[in-house]
């Protein structure tokens, strides 16, 4: 039955889509549904896709991917099909779940063929075992709406260079264009040189002409020393100073971004990214160089070789042009196999740098051979993904010089025809050869290009895929209203009506929250785990911005804040460690000079880890291990809080930050902020934490369910008590 399914369905053509790579394996609905509205016409940034189909730290589910598509004018719908149902009813291209986790778009079928565009991979070609493997019977067909409008075009090449074009300086650039277009023309002199001493002193014996030769041939070679050296030099610096400016962006650019977009990145992965500036650098200031003058080479040697002779002049550049078309023919699927190593090698940074991080856990379950197979998975991936790229070079390598010698043979044997015949100097049939051996040399040099053109283009798409997202207005300087001119906050803070979610498009996680903190309150938030604790910390620390109501500090909305008197003011201390190597004190102040000794000393006592810090060799100069692997747990979490206290904030959120204590230092801790008289807001379970609190906030669901103190809550049967039975018990 099966066979006899695909023989029927398999005879339909392929639809060719464009290809988009998802940047990440959470985005890949939102790439599926770019690349299904790109073939109808409406090119659309990923980057806005991703918000329309509400795609969060667990990507994406296929109502989302649906209700997005709706939004920009499609119309559509998912099925649940086996085999034989997609044959009958599936329209191509057609949106496919694959593997119970991932999203691909069907192009279509031919033989035993499947053709499918892989947001992870991009198009390829898989076998009919393969499909019935992968292929988890959930179909999504979209087509346009009546509200369905063409928009946008594809990414150009051309766009993201002129972007970082217009930030560059043009005079090193003009004088590298100029110096190689110099080069160019004195190349010129070389073929007529050796054409004079054929023709005319070797062949004719003009000898006195010999000393004049030999000067301007002497002449020829110093300049072009000369200026290959200045234009080295200058293409040097220049290259070095784009790649710091280009990094430098990127970095600043990543760290004013909103917290959401690093909830939904792998910071390995956008670090890695990083490094593609130095390539872009390269590109602009050398390859595109050359490449430019290369086609003014071209023309100009074209126009010279024209004077020698038309007919052998036509034959070159029929033969040169060839180079070309073998270069258009295999740039779509090298182009797509870079993408894929690309993504791959990110991927395997990040397992390695997260297997790393976390050996300990690692041994201590004995998981290292399942560690080994998976990193080595990813690296034979990535192997494979060369060795991909290396097959489509070395055909293209090797077609280029078949293509020359076969040209060279054609033309020397024409050019000894016509030399024969009289319409051409056997000085002029030389001087022809270096004339041409200098006109292919660039087309070999735009076929190489042409390759690297490939990669560039993908590396700009990851990099662009960054900066194309939008900075946190936070992040910028907004004009403080009237009452937000003082230094510091007072630590009030009042959340009145807040509904949030990670995702546009699922239930909110908080519901109408209402929460007060006053100056110097300590404020405890207890219930279930997945209640929405945390992120009523994170809202609590402005990181997000809230779907409706209000997140005020001090009666003052918390968008018109600036963002340093918020930092001022505000400190967060979860459960995430960030510690580096450096000095006690820089891990305490985060490079901070303006932190005074003393403030940073009480900040260590008032977190119950300045004895331990100074009987350490050195003191406040120790140095911590990387990620704080010389210290305990413990002493990790009370670096944390003591690098909070060191700004005397007026509101401190804790999220679990004492769960590595004992209970008496955890209670030292409490009665030292409670000294402070700064307002908290602590997420915690242990009991003997909750107690010393001014005030208990009970949530389930996202919703407030109960408050007041420990004895009031304890007076009536309800979430709270029945958590202190539980904890008893």
């Amino acid at each position: 039955m099966i066979k006899e399914l695909f023989n029927r369905v398999l005879q339909r053509d392929r639809k060719k889509t464009p290809t988009v790579i998802q940047m990440e394996h959470a985005e890949c609905g939102a790439a599926a549904l770019s690349i299904i509205m790109g073939y109808y016409g409406r090119f659309t940034p990923l980057e806005e896709l991703r918000i329309a189909c509400g795609v969060s730290r667990d990507g994406c589910d296929a109502y989302n991917l649906i209700e997005a598509a709706k939004f920009h004018g499609m119309e559509g719908a998912g099925y649940e099909a086996d085999i034989a149902s997609l044959k009958q009813e599936a329209q191509l291209p057609c949106v496919l779940y694959w593997n119970h986790n991932h999203f691909i778009v069907l192009e279509g079928l031919s033989g035993n063929c499947i053709y499918i565009n892989d947001p992870a991979t991009g198009p390829r070609t898989i076998t009919r075992e393969q499909f019935e493997k992968g292929y988890s019977n959930i179909v999504i067909m979209l087509e346009p709406g009546p509200r369905f409008k063409k928009a946008g075009e594809p990414k150009r090449l051309i766009d993201a260079l002129k972007s970082r074009l217009l930030k560059t300086r043009m005079r090193p650039l003009y004088f590298i264009l100029s110096a190689q277009l110099s080069l160019v023309l004195i190349g010129l002199a070389s073929p007529a040189a050796r054409q004079v001493f054929l023709d005319n002193i070797l062949s004719r014996e003009m000898h006195d002409w010999k000393g004049g030769l030999l000067s301007f041939m002497g002449i020829i070679a110093t300049l072009t020393i000369t200026l290959s050296l200045l234009r080295a030099t200058v293409l040097n610096r220049l290259r070095s100073k784009l790649s710091v400016c280009f990094s430098a962006e990127f970095i600043w650019h990543i760290l004013q971004l909103p917290t959401r977009f690093f909830t939904q990145r792998h910071g390995a992965e956008v670090i890695q990214r990083m490094s593609l500036n130095n390539s872009v650098s390269s590109a602009l200031t050398s390859q595109l160089s050359v490449t430019a003058v290369n086609i003014v080479f071209i023309m100009i040697y074209g126009l010279v070789m024209i004077t020698y002779d038309v007919p052998i002049t036509l034959l070159a550049i029929g033969s040169t042009a060839s180079h070309l078309l073998l270069l258009r023919w295999i740039s779509r699927a090298r182009m797509d196999a870079y993408a894929r190593l690309q993504q791959n090698e990110a991927q395997t940074t990040g397992v390695a740098i997260d297997s790393l991080q976390n050996m300990e856990s690692l041994k201590a379950v004995g998981a290292e051979p399942f560690l080994f197979s998976r990193v080595l998975g990813h690296y034979t991936q990535n192997i494979n993904n060369h060795q991909r790229i290396g097959r489509k070079d070395v055909f293209l390598t090797t077609g280029a010089t078949l293509v020359e010698g076969l040209s060279s043979a054609a033309l020397l044997g024409f050019g000894c025809w016509r030399v024969i015949h009289g319409s051409l100097t056997v000085g002029m049939l030389i001087g022809f050869q270096m004339l041409m051996a200098s006109f292919t040399r660039p087309f070999s040099q735009l076929v190489s290009f042409g390759t690297n053109l490939q990669a560039l283009r993908m590396d700009l798409m990851r990099l662009d895929d960054v900066l194309a997202n939008k900075i946190d207005k936070r992040g910028l300087d907004i004009p403080a209203e009237k009452d937000s001119t003082k230094e510091r906050l007072e630590g009030r803070l009042s959340m009145k009506n807040v509904t949030f979610g990670y995702s546009p498009l699922d239930d909110p996680f908080l519901k109408d929250f209402n929460l007060e903190v006053q100056p110097g309150q300590l404020v405890a938030l207890v219930g279930k785990t997945g209640c929405g604790k945390s992120t009523v910390s994170a809202l609590a620390c402005a990181l997000f911005d809230p779907w409706r109501g209000e997140v005020l500090y001090d009666e003052i909305e918390a968008s018109s804040l600036p963002r340093d008197l918020l930092a001022r003011s505000l400190a967060w201390v979860d459960q995430r460690i960030f510690l580096f190597s450096g000095t006690a004190r820089d891990n305490i102040t985060l490079w901070d000079t303006t932190i005074s000794d003393e403030e940073v000393i009480r900040a260590a006592k008032d977190a119950c880890i300045h004895e331990e810090i100074v009987t350490r060799p050195g003191g406040y100069r120790f140095t911590v291990g990387e990620g704080g692997h010389n210290l305990s747990a413990g002493q990790r979490q009370r670096f944390e809080i003591a690098r909070a206290l060191s700004q005397s904030p007026n509101l401190l959120i804790l999220d679990e930050a004492t769960s590595a204590l004992d209970s008496e230092t955890e209670g030292r801790v409490i009665q030292n902020l409670k000294k402070r008289n700064c307002a908290c807001l602590v997420i915690a379970h242990r009991l003997s934490t909750i107690k010393q609190c001014d005030m208990i906030v009970v949530m389930e669901e996202g919703r407030v369910v109960q408050q007041g103190t420990h004895s009031e809550l304890m007076k009536v049967k309800g979430n709270y008590s029945d958590l202190v039975v539980r904890e008893d018990e």
